[in-house]
């Protein structure tokens, strides 16, 4: 038998920015790495791997038009190109099997 736990938080002002901006940010990077992974498949016919991706992301946090990447945490910007190969992936899987 397997349990479930439902919990609910309470942020305080602070926290509710802190988690808007870190969604914001993972958003972006989301979107960015998707822009990335078509332009280079048009280019080349080959998708760029996830690490490549993830080794872009310092780069765009000392770009000074996307400095702002840096008040997010690194972990999730990560977790959302990880979220983006998996989207990927069953997505053709699901092409694949018609």
């Amino acid at each position: 038998m397997e349990r479930g736990f439902k919990y609910r938080i309470y942020p305080n002002e602070s926290q509710r920015d802190q988690i808007a901006r870190t969604f914001g940010c993972c958003r972006f990077v989301y979107n960015r790495a998707l822009d990335v992974k078509k332009t280079a498949y048009s280019e080349t016919g080959k998708s760029i791997a996830t690490n490549d991706l993830i080794k872009m992301i310092p780069a765009w946090k000392r770009d000074p038009e996307t400095s702002w990447l840096a008040q997010a945490d690194s972990m999730a910007l990560q977790q959302s190109i990880r979220d983006l190969d998996r989207a990927y992936k069953n997505f053709f899987r699901r092409v694949r099997e018609g």
